[in-house]
Protein backbone atom coordinates (compact mmCIF):
# COMPACT_ATOMS: atom_id res chain seq x y z
CA UNK A 1 0.00 0.00 0.00
CA UNK A 2 1.35 3.65 -0.79
CA UNK A 3 2.18 5.87 2.01
CA UNK A 4 0.57 8.98 1.95
CA UNK A 5 2.93 12.10 3.04
CA UNK A 6 2.57 13.26 6.26
CA UNK A 7 1.22 16.33 4.75
CA UNK A 8 -1.60 14.74 2.75
CA UNK A 9 -2.63 13.00 5.93
CA UNK A 10 -2.86 16.26 8.21
CA UNK A 11 -5.12 17.64 5.25
CA UNK A 12 -7.24 15.65 5.95
CA UNK A 13 -7.11 15.05 9.68
CA UNK A 14 -10.31 17.04 11.20
CA UNK A 15 -8.36 17.02 14.58
CA UNK A 16 -5.23 18.79 13.27
CA UNK A 17 -3.80 21.88 15.27
CA UNK A 18 -3.07 25.09 13.85
CA UNK A 19 0.42 24.43 14.53
CA UNK A 20 0.96 20.65 13.93
CA UNK A 21 3.98 21.33 11.96
CA UNK A 22 5.82 22.57 14.62
CA UNK A 23 4.69 20.15 16.72
CA UNK A 24 5.65 17.58 14.05
CA UNK A 25 9.43 19.01 14.16
CA UNK A 26 9.36 18.98 17.99
CA UNK A 27 8.44 15.18 18.29
CA UNK A 28 11.30 14.00 15.71
CA UNK A 29 13.60 16.19 17.92
CA UNK A 30 12.66 14.96 20.62
CA UNK A 31 12.18 11.10 19.51
CA UNK A 32 15.58 11.13 17.62
CA UNK A 33 13.65 10.22 14.36
CA UNK A 34 15.27 11.25 10.92
CA UNK A 35 13.47 13.22 8.92
CA UNK A 36 12.19 12.21 5.36
CA UNK A 37 12.34 15.14 2.03
CA UNK A 38 9.30 12.83 0.58
CA UNK A 39 7.27 12.71 3.95
CA UNK A 40 8.29 16.04 5.31
CA UNK A 41 7.77 19.56 3.71
CA UNK A 42 10.09 22.13 3.97
CA UNK A 43 9.01 24.07 6.84
CA UNK A 44 9.19 21.22 9.02
CA UNK A 45 12.80 20.55 7.44
CA UNK A 46 13.95 23.80 8.47
CA UNK A 47 12.35 23.56 12.12
CA UNK A 48 14.07 20.40 12.67
CA UNK A 49 17.05 21.64 12.01
CA UNK A 50 16.24 24.73 13.81
CA UNK A 51 15.61 23.03 16.67
CA UNK A 52 18.33 20.58 16.75
CA UNK A 53 20.92 23.39 16.68
CA UNK A 54 19.15 25.26 19.32
CA UNK A 55 19.27 22.11 21.41
CA UNK A 56 22.98 21.94 21.25
CA UNK A 57 23.31 25.61 22.21
CA UNK A 58 20.97 26.09 24.69
CA UNK A 59 20.11 29.40 26.75
CA UNK A 60 19.86 33.01 25.02
CA UNK A 61 23.19 33.08 23.59
CA UNK A 62 22.78 30.15 21.63
CA UNK A 63 18.90 31.57 20.70
CA UNK A 64 20.60 34.11 19.66
CA UNK A 65 23.20 32.32 17.57
CA UNK A 66 20.61 30.07 15.71
CA UNK A 67 18.53 32.39 14.82
CA UNK A 68 21.64 34.27 12.95
CA UNK A 69 21.84 30.96 10.94
CA UNK A 70 17.98 31.21 9.93
CA UNK A 71 16.71 34.80 10.36
CA UNK A 72 13.21 34.10 8.72
CA UNK A 73 12.50 31.11 11.85
CA UNK A 74 14.01 33.17 13.76
CA UNK A 75 11.64 36.07 13.79
CA UNK A 76 8.63 33.53 13.72
CA UNK A 77 9.33 32.10 16.38
CA UNK A 78 10.37 35.08 18.37
CA UNK A 79 6.53 35.91 17.31
CA UNK A 80 5.42 32.14 18.91
CA UNK A 81 7.34 32.62 21.98
CA UNK A 82 7.64 36.29 22.76
CA UNK A 83 4.93 38.99 23.27
CA UNK A 84 1.18 37.53 23.40
CA UNK A 85 -0.12 40.81 21.85
CA UNK A 86 1.79 41.12 19.14
CA UNK A 87 1.28 37.40 18.44
CA UNK A 88 -2.66 37.74 19.15
CA UNK A 89 -2.53 40.74 16.10
CA UNK A 90 -0.86 38.62 13.47
CA UNK A 91 -2.89 35.88 14.21
CA UNK A 92 -6.12 37.95 13.49
CA UNK A 93 -4.83 39.25 10.83
CA UNK A 94 -4.12 36.34 9.27
CA UNK A 95 -7.85 35.28 10.31
CA UNK A 96 -8.38 38.60 8.79
CA UNK A 97 -7.51 37.08 5.10
CA UNK A 98 -4.43 39.91 5.31
CA UNK A 99 -1.96 39.26 2.90
CA UNK A 100 2.02 38.77 3.89
CA UNK A 101 2.94 42.07 2.78
CA UNK A 102 -0.12 44.01 4.72
CA UNK A 103 1.00 41.69 7.85
CA UNK A 104 4.44 42.57 7.90
CA UNK A 105 3.88 46.46 7.61
CA UNK A 106 2.17 46.42 10.92
CA UNK A 107 4.08 43.70 12.46
CA UNK A 108 7.78 45.04 11.92
CA UNK A 109 8.29 41.30 10.25
CA UNK A 110 9.71 40.86 6.99
CA UNK A 111 7.39 39.09 4.35
CA UNK A 112 8.96 35.83 4.35
CA UNK A 113 8.79 35.68 8.64
CA UNK A 114 5.14 36.30 8.15
CA UNK A 115 4.44 33.34 5.40
CA UNK A 116 6.52 31.04 7.83
CA UNK A 117 5.40 31.98 11.11
CA UNK A 118 1.81 30.93 9.38
CA UNK A 119 2.92 27.76 7.72
CA UNK A 120 4.68 26.39 11.24
CA UNK A 121 2.73 28.27 14.10
CA UNK A 122 -0.98 29.42 12.40
CA UNK A 123 -1.59 27.32 9.44
CA UNK A 124 -5.33 28.48 8.70
CA UNK A 125 -5.01 29.70 5.32
CA UNK A 126 -5.79 26.40 3.40
CA UNK A 127 -8.63 26.11 5.85
CA UNK A 128 -10.74 29.36 5.56
CA UNK A 129 -13.95 27.38 4.48
CA UNK A 130 -13.74 25.35 7.69
CA UNK A 131 -15.87 27.61 9.43
CA UNK A 132 -16.24 24.99 12.73
CA UNK A 133 -12.73 23.83 12.74
CA UNK A 134 -11.17 27.62 12.77
CA UNK A 135 -13.76 28.10 15.54
CA UNK A 136 -12.34 25.79 17.77
CA UNK A 137 -8.35 25.22 16.20
CA UNK A 138 -8.18 28.92 15.60
CA UNK A 139 -10.40 31.11 17.10
CA UNK A 140 -10.91 29.47 20.85
CA UNK A 141 -14.51 28.57 22.30
CA UNK A 142 -14.28 30.65 24.85
CA UNK A 143 -16.07 33.10 22.47
CA UNK A 144 -18.91 30.97 22.92
CA UNK A 145 -18.48 30.30 26.73
CA UNK A 146 -16.92 33.83 28.11
CA UNK A 147 -13.84 35.38 27.00
CA UNK A 148 -11.74 36.80 30.29
CA UNK A 149 -11.13 39.80 30.44
CA UNK A 150 -7.57 40.03 29.94
CA UNK A 151 -8.18 37.91 26.90
CA UNK A 152 -7.61 40.37 23.83
CA UNK A 153 -6.86 37.32 21.66
CA UNK A 154 -9.34 35.54 21.10
CA UNK A 155 -11.78 38.30 20.82
CA UNK A 156 -9.57 40.06 18.29
CA UNK A 157 -8.99 36.29 16.54
CA UNK A 158 -12.72 36.44 16.00
CA UNK A 159 -13.64 39.75 14.78
CA UNK A 160 -10.68 38.88 11.86
CA UNK A 161 -12.15 36.06 10.81
CA UNK A 162 -16.37 37.61 10.97
CA UNK A 163 -15.70 40.75 10.48
CA UNK A 164 -12.38 41.43 8.42
CA UNK A 165 -9.48 43.86 8.40
CA UNK A 166 -11.35 46.90 8.72
CA UNK A 167 -13.88 45.59 11.95
CA UNK A 168 -10.43 44.27 13.19
CA UNK A 169 -8.61 47.72 13.14
CA UNK A 170 -11.93 49.04 15.06
CA UNK A 171 -11.74 46.00 17.71
CA UNK A 172 -8.06 46.79 18.56
CA UNK A 173 -8.32 50.20 19.29
CA UNK A 174 -11.49 50.42 21.23
CA UNK A 175 -9.72 47.25 23.67
CA UNK A 176 -6.69 49.03 24.03
CA UNK A 177 -8.24 52.74 24.94
CA UNK A 178 -6.42 54.01 21.47
CA UNK A 179 -7.90 56.25 18.51
CA UNK A 180 -9.82 54.78 15.95
CA UNK A 181 -8.64 54.74 12.00
CA UNK A 182 -8.79 57.67 10.37
CA UNK A 183 -10.78 56.36 7.79
CA UNK A 184 -13.76 56.36 10.78
CA UNK A 185 -13.26 59.80 11.33
CA UNK A 186 -13.67 60.82 7.39
CA UNK A 187 -16.70 58.61 7.24
CA UNK A 188 -18.23 60.76 9.81
CA UNK A 189 -18.15 63.49 7.74
CA UNK A 190 -20.26 61.62 4.87
CA UNK A 191 -22.37 60.38 7.73
CA UNK A 192 -24.19 62.29 10.31
CA UNK A 193 -22.17 63.81 13.66
CA UNK A 194 -21.89 61.10 16.17
CA UNK A 195 -21.24 58.20 13.75
CA UNK A 196 -17.52 57.83 15.48
CA UNK A 197 -18.79 58.18 19.21
CA UNK A 198 -21.42 55.34 18.35
CA UNK A 199 -19.16 52.93 16.64
CA UNK A 200 -17.07 52.86 19.57
CA UNK A 201 -19.58 51.93 21.87
CA UNK A 202 -21.43 49.36 19.09
CA UNK A 203 -17.69 47.71 19.53
CA UNK A 204 -17.66 48.11 23.44
CA UNK A 205 -21.11 46.30 23.69
CA UNK A 206 -19.58 43.53 21.68
CA UNK A 207 -17.35 42.87 23.50
CA UNK A 208 -18.85 42.96 26.87
CA UNK A 209 -21.45 40.68 25.29
CA UNK A 210 -18.34 38.28 24.63
CA UNK A 211 -17.21 38.46 28.17
CA UNK A 212 -20.60 37.48 29.72
CA UNK A 213 -20.31 33.66 31.26
CA UNK A 214 -22.07 31.30 29.76
CA UNK A 215 -23.62 30.37 33.35
CA UNK A 216 -24.86 33.43 34.15
CA UNK A 217 -28.15 33.57 35.69
CA UNK A 218 -31.29 35.30 33.08
CA UNK A 219 -31.80 37.68 35.66
CA UNK A 220 -28.22 39.07 36.00
CA UNK A 221 -28.77 38.85 32.13
CA UNK A 222 -31.97 41.07 32.50
CA UNK A 223 -30.63 43.59 34.44
CA UNK A 224 -27.82 43.89 31.88
CA UNK A 225 -29.71 44.54 28.89
CA UNK A 226 -31.20 47.44 30.68
CA UNK A 227 -28.34 48.49 31.01
CA UNK A 228 -27.03 48.08 27.65
CA UNK A 229 -30.33 49.69 26.66
CA UNK A 230 -29.59 53.09 28.93
CA UNK A 231 -26.26 53.15 27.56
CA UNK A 232 -27.01 52.96 23.96
CA UNK A 233 -29.91 55.74 24.82
CA UNK A 234 -27.42 58.21 27.06
CA UNK A 235 -25.42 61.00 25.34
CA UNK A 236 -23.52 61.96 29.30
CA UNK A 237 -21.41 58.57 29.05
CA UNK A 238 -18.32 58.95 31.23
CA UNK A 239 -14.95 59.03 30.08
CA UNK A 240 -14.59 55.06 30.78
CA UNK A 241 -17.91 53.23 30.85
CA UNK A 242 -18.15 50.37 33.09
CA UNK A 243 -17.58 46.96 31.45
CA UNK A 244 -20.45 44.63 31.40
CA UNK A 245 -18.34 41.64 32.99
CA UNK A 246 -17.87 43.81 36.23
CA UNK A 247 -20.98 44.31 36.19
CA UNK A 248 -21.98 41.13 36.17
CA UNK A 249 -19.83 40.41 39.46
CA UNK A 250 -21.00 43.12 41.06
CA UNK A 251 -25.10 41.73 40.05
CA UNK A 252 -23.95 38.31 41.11
CA UNK A 253 -22.37 39.56 44.88
CA UNK A 254 -25.70 41.66 45.15
CA UNK A 255 -27.89 39.46 47.91
CA UNK A 256 -31.28 41.89 46.80
CA UNK A 257 -30.48 40.79 43.36
CA UNK A 258 -29.98 36.81 44.09
CA UNK A 259 -32.73 37.12 46.91
CA UNK A 260 -35.93 34.56 46.17
CA UNK A 261 -38.36 36.90 46.66
CA UNK A 262 -36.53 39.28 43.77
CA UNK A 263 -38.78 38.12 40.98
CA UNK A 264 -41.50 40.28 42.80
CA UNK A 265 -39.51 43.26 43.27
CA UNK A 266 -39.16 44.82 39.80
CA UNK A 267 -36.32 47.44 40.80
CA UNK A 268 -34.62 44.32 41.61
CA UNK A 269 -34.88 42.96 38.12
CA UNK A 270 -33.13 46.20 36.89
CA UNK A 271 -30.85 47.74 38.84
CA UNK A 272 -26.89 47.74 37.83
CA UNK A 273 -26.20 49.87 41.30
Amino acid sequence: MEVKAREWLERKNPLRRVDWRWRTACLIVSKGRRVSRKRDSAPILEAVQFLRTLERNPGDPGLQSVTRKWPTLGEAYDVAQGNPRRRWEIQARLLAGETDQAIALTSGLSVEAVALYESLFFGVRDYFEARNWILVQAIGTEILTGVAPDDLGTIWRAVGYYGGPDALEIAMAVTLGKKLPDWVEERERVERPGYTERLRLSCEIAVDVWRIPRDTPPKVLLALHQELLRKRSSRDRPNEPELTWQSVDRLLEGEKFLAPDSADNPSAATAVA
